[in-house]
């Protein structure tokens, strides 16, 4: 199946998700309606949400995927037609480099590939890290942590340009790797130390994606077009999660041997795990410009149903 092949495959509207419009819109008990991907979504999404509605009620409705959300805005429109006040969040994955970052009405698509993507920011990590292990902005750690940040980010990006350009490439030319089946695992050993670059090699990239080879000549012509480009537009936003999280996890053993200026061991006040994300950093990202853009039409239609 081609890329473009699975993307029309996955824009199945969910049952459970439209008996929840349906009703919803029924009974009449919400100002305005949210769809999302999934929980993650949901939850980076209501945070900004309730700051900019506090007075509003909404139903958030979930779709597991992005083909759920835009099918169900496609089955939305033709029940109730395009002025209703139902709302659409979605990634945007890798679609403006392979030109499909064309969205239905009243939908939002991420600045970057996903929603993981906002959290990948020095000053956003550094930030948690410093409320999560409850540390002295005087203590001498602060600035150790932060180097060791820097140093792991620049390693992680070195070692994974490649192959995150090899997946934008595969997706222009129509295929679909299955980006789920590789993790930070497979490029990095991941010490308490630090995380230390494994042998690169794209045929195990390929296998693990189940895509077939490209021809150099498309891959340089990928890397042009990605050259100085934000990694967080076309870094897997769950790629980037991944990094960020365990090097959280590990930051406790890493500098145990170094107590806190109030002379206690580092240690976390959270559990760093795989869907702990948005929970950790959410409150140090300020609201993204275009979501705030966005929030604006939720409120003139929101005003004038």
């Amino acid at each position: 199946m081609t890329y473009l092949e699975s993307l029309r495959a996955r824009r199945k509207t969910p049952a459970a998700a439209w008996h929840k419009l349906r009703t919803s819109m029924s009974a009449e008990r919400f100002d305005f309606f949210a769809v999302f991907e999934g929980e993650d979504d949901e939850e980076f999404f209501s945070h900004f949400l309730y700051q900019r509605f506090p007075d509003k009620k909404f139903r958030p409705i979930v779709c597991d995927g992005k083909g759920g959300v835009l099918a169900l805005h496609q089955s939305a429109v033709a029940e109730y037609g395009e002025e209703r006040n139902i709302f659409f969040f979605v990634d945007t994955d890798h679609d403006c480099l392979i030109g499909r970052d064309i969205y239905p009405a009243q939908t939002f698509s991420t600045c970057g590939y996903s929603i993981e993507n906002y959290f990948y920011d020095s000053d956003t990590v550094f930030a948690g890290i410093m409320r999560h292990f409850r540390l002295n902005p005087a203590d001498d750690l602060c600035k150790e942590i932060r180097t060791a940040f820097e140093h792991d980010r620049s390693l992680f990006e070195r070692r994974s340009t490649p192959i995150m350009s090899y997946a934008v490439a595969l997706r222009i030319n129509d295929q679909d790797p299955k980006l789920d089946n590789f993790g930070l695992h497979a490029l990095f050993d991941l010490h308490s130390s630090g995380i230390r670059k494994k042998p690169q090699d794209f045929n195990i990239f390929l296998r693990a994606v189940q895509a077939t080879t490209l021809p150099r000549c498309e891959l340089f012509r990928v890397r042009r077009l990605l050259k100085g480009r934000d990694p967080n537009e076309f870094f897997r936003g769950k790629f980037v999660a991944s990094f960020v999280l365990n090097f959280c996890r590990k930051l406790a053993k890493r500098f145990e041997n170094k107590p806190k200026l109030n002379g206690k061991p580092l240690k976390a006040s959270m559990e760093f795990g795989g869907n702990s994300l948005v929970n950790a950093f959410i409150d140090y990202i300020d609201m993204p410009e275009r979501l705030s853009s966005f929030f604006d039409t939720i409120d003139v239609k929101i005003q004038a149903t």
